[in-house]
């Protein structure tokens, strides 16, 4: 069986010349040692020793430093600079031997006539042989996974290849610690559920803590805390572009996680983070694609219904069955925390996570719509319970704002999802002005609306509401007034002007005044029913028109 790492033990066994004996420190055995280094008789004894080295002595030089130098003593300066552990040459005292048991030290006795030297030598050609055998594995992992990865193989394919080249379970998580994808050696099963259970939460914070120097250097390798008996986890961290999108895992035996594990590991990553950028580069070509069809199909550019649906089918959608459109914006004037970011992103960047299958989305500056297939279109109100679903998982994760939606009926075809898109920015922009708050609008549930909407863009409603406000309309922004308003809340409160002033935070005898210069201004009379309802009339007509 090929030696992948060297341990005291290791060398033990095979390096240290026959008849060398274990006097102390048994339990430090499995150490691991980076090089030897042989005692000086001048000062420093041991110029280049570093942590994990093997320090070689013969007892008589001990005495040839000046001043002379104990062995118990050396051991306690050795064991301070992080030495793995010692091999003697000559007689050993029991207060020696006692001083590297009680740190844990593995000392060994060498027989008579050793060539410390030589041992030196050979110890480090050992460790560089094995250090030649592990990297020539972890290259061997690398290669099979980039293969992997210009085969197409995808994240499945590079995690199977992953699992194999280390005889471990490997697992590669999202963002937020999730398994997305699972591969395991034959005879070992590991299971999402299962690996989510072990895991915990909170075991992400260690490598938020660790620096990294550079995106192309190898990521730090950790010990992670798995409640699975009898086995044991090591992780690191993806990123791209500095920020962390997710986290590749092994999961093996517990003490079998080595350095082929750490090393295939760390060369692991950047392969996943090759293939991570490479899948973010395709849904982000798919979903311009998406979002240019879907803009220019929602506006009417596109008007061949075959071409359309034949694009639509290609693209994943289907325009042919029933569809309701939903767009989703936030309450007026509100911005993200941050103040930079549109509003339109923020919305769609939770929508990609939570969206159902076959739905459609597309973003705008300052909202997102969405094309959702429903399977009746004469049930109104579970259309509209799945649109408020949607809506309240969108502000749940939105940065604090308070999310509204309006949301068209369910039609079929090409001109009835465009119609459903009019209806439900027509809901959002009624619905946000006249019922403030987090809410869905659905068209068909705002009273008299939905019998207008068929006259909007129509020239005959708007030489209507021309004539019948056109003068308000004017008075009010040329001297910055609010008549129109006024009169629009006189109505919705049946005409009792104690309700209308309450509302308007007005005194009763300027509400008087004001609904006197109306009626001079527009020519009518409030106590005309006739001129009334062509008021109201031309009032709602309006709302529709306002973008």
């Amino acid at each position: 069986m090929e030696i992948l790492s060297t341990s005291v033990g290791d060398l033990w066994q095979h390096t240290l010349p026959a008849g060398s004996s274990l006097l102390a420190g048994g339990r430090g055995l499995d150490r691991e040692v980076t090089w030897a280094s042989t005692l000086r008789v001048r000062p420093p004894a041991f110029p280049n020793l570093g942590p994990g080295e093997m320090a070689l002595l013969a007892t008589d030089w001990l005495e040839l430093i000046d001043p002379p130098l104990g062995l118990a003593q050396a051991l306690d300066g050795l064991f301070q600079r992080g030495a793995s552990a010692v091999a003697v040459m000559g007689g050993i005292s029991e207060n020696a031997i006692q001083r590297a048991e009680g740190l844990g030290m593995p000392l060994f006795q060498l027989p008579e006539g050793t060539n410390i030297y030589e041992l030196e030598g050979s110890i480090g050609r050992f460790i560089t042989r094995q250090r030649t055998i592990l990297y020539q594995k972890g290259a061997d992992v690398h290669r099979r996974l980039m293969d992997a990865s210009i085969m197409g193989k995808g994240m499945p394919g590079l995690l199977l290849v992953l699992a194999q080249g280390t005889n471990r379970a490997a697992a590669l998580l999202d963002q937020r610690g999730r398994p997305r994808h699972l591969a395991s050696p034959p005879g070992m099963k590991l299971t999402a559920e299962v690996l989510a259970s072990a895991l915990g939460t909170g075991w992400a914070k260690s490598f938020r803590d660790q620096p990294r120097t550079s995106e192309e250097s190898e990521p730090a390798v950790l010990d992670l805390p798995i409640s699975l008996a009898g086995s044991q986890a090591v992780g690191c961290a993806l990123a791209l572009r500095g920020h962390v999108t997710g986290y590749l895992l092994l999961v093996g035996s517990q003490g079998e996680m080595g350095p082929l594990e750490r090393l295939a590991l760390a060369q692991a990553a950047s392969v996943f983070a090759a293939e991570m950028a490479k899948e973010r580069a395709v849904v982000e070509a798919e979903s311009r694609l998406k979002g240019d069809f879907l803009e220019e199909l929602l506006e009417g550019e596109l008007t061949d219904e075959e071409e359309l649906a034949s694009r639509a089918e290609h693209l994943g959608y289907d325009v042919a069955g029933p569809n309701m459109v939903i767009v989703v914006g936030v309450e007026r004037n509100q911005r993200p925390k941050s103040g930079s970011r549109n509003i339109g992103p923020l919305l769609m960047q939770r929508l990609a996570a939570i969206m159902p299958p076959r739905t459609a989305a597309v973003g705008r500056e300052e909202e997102a719509v969405v094309v959702m297939p429903v399977a009746d279109s004469q049930d109104s109100l579970e259309p509209a319970a799945r649109a408020e679903s949607l809506r309240q998982q969108v502000e749940g994760a939105v940065d604090g704002l308070v999310v509204v939606a309006g949301a068209g009926r369910c039609y079929p075809g090409v001109r009835g999802l465009q119609r459903s898109y009019q209806e439900a920015r027509r809901a959002l922009a009624l619905g946000r002005d006249m019922v403030p708050g987090g809410r869905t609008h659905f068209f068909g549930s705002l009273g008299v609306y939905p019998v207008l909407f068929p006259l909007w863009g129509t020239p005959e409603a708007e030489a209507f509401v021309e004539e019948t406000l056109g003068r308000l309309v004017a008075y009010d922004l040329n001297n910055n007034t609010e008549l129109a308003h006024t009169l629009e809340t006189y109505f919705s409160c049946l005409g009792n002007l104690g309700q209308t002033a309450e509302a308007l935070h007005l005194h009763r005898n300027s509400l008087s005044y004001r609904l006197r210069r109306i009626q001079e201004i527009a020519g009518v009379s409030l106590d005309d029913a006739e001129a009334g309802f062509r008021l109201q009339l031309a009032l709602k007509l309006r709302r529709l028109m306002i973008p």
